[in-house]
């Protein structure tokens, strides 16, 4: 399982956000994009 740091920093600004949308606005990000990452883990 390879593991990128856009995956473990979008999960780590969705877990601290408490939203997807939230941690996308936070990172500057689509929030589809966030999401993705999150769901590749």
């Amino acid at each position: 399982m390879n593991v990128s740091l856009e995956q473990l920093e979008a999960f780590v600004a969705t877990a601290d956000a408490g939203s997807f949308s939230a941690a996308a606005r936070r990172l500057g990000r689509a929030q589809s994009a966030i999401s993705t990452h999150v769901a590749n883990l």
